[in-house]
């Protein structure tokens, strides 16, 4: 089955990112879904934030409690 962008799924098959798949994978993404790279900036900004927050939060959480 030809799912778009030079991948192909062989019925009765699962998906998986080999075959060439990868190479394609984010051309056909962005393709599929509205603002893809939009939110994927989104998601690693937050994830920066929050990686630099969470753990002086809880520190500083923590300290209090103990």
């Amino acid at each position: 089955m030809e799912v778009g962008n030079d991948i192909v799924i062989q019925n009765g098959t699962q998906w998986s990112f080999g075959n060439g798949v990868a190479q394609h994978f984010d051309e056909h993404v962005r393709q599929s879904i509205p603002l893809y790279d939009e939110g994927h900036d989104l998601v690693c900004h937050l994830s920066d934030f929050l990686f630099v927050t969470i753990p002086y939060v809880m520190s500083w959480a923590l300290q209090r409690v103990i």
